[in-house]
This record gives C-alpha cells, sequence and structure tokens, in this order.
C-alpha cells in the first residue's frame, strides 16, 4: 500500500470498512473517505459510490480484471476499526 498525503492506495486484497463520509476528486482520481481514512479510488467509481454517502462501506481492491475494485453494502453495524497491513495503519495513525 502507497500513500501520499495522508492518502493511502490500497494493495491488492486489502480492504477499508466504514463510514462513507465523503467523495473528492483530486487530479482525475476519486478520493474516498471512509471513516478516517482517505483512499484513492478510480474516478468511475463515483456514481456507484455516491447514494452510499453516509452509510457504511467496505471497499476490497482484488486482482481480478475488469474488477479491480469491489464494494459491498455490510447488513450488519460496523464497528470501524484499522485494517489489515502495517502501512495503512500508520496511515490512520497520522491522521
Amino acid at each position: 500500500m502507497e500513500t501520499h498525503d495522508k492518502i493511502v492506495r490500497l494493495a491488492p486484497y486489502e480492504e477499508v470498512l466504514g463510514t462513507l463520509c465523503e467523495l473528492i476528486e483530486d487530479e482525475g482520481f476519486l478520493v474516498a473517505k471512509i471513516g478516517k481514512i482517505m483512499v484513492y479510488l478510480p474516478m468511475e467509481m463515483k456514481q456507484r459510490l455516491m447514494p452510499f454517502v453516509g452509510r457504511n462501506i467496505a471497499v476490497l481492491h482484488t486482482d481480478i480484471p475488469q474488477k479491480e475494485y469491489l464494494y459491498r453494502i455490510p447488513s450488519e453495524p460496523v464497528i470501524e476499526k484499522p485494517v489489515v497491513s502495517d502501512s495503512l495503519r500508520e496511515a490512520c495513525h497520522a491522521l
């Protein structure tokens, strides 16, 4: 996972889970604020994610062609917590 000014890029099979707070356009990329984490996503996801602002969401980066990023809306309440990798944990603590 790469970080750039406290914005992370998910590595394959890293997932971020939390409340989708906002979507921001940044130099041709979409930045999603999910919980306390800012994540770069492909711009083409903006229209699909807009209806879920304010709701809990999980976004997973895969290595599947044509499905590099998948998202789901959890059916149960979410307890936000840092995700798996040390670099993401460091980015969370830096906020």
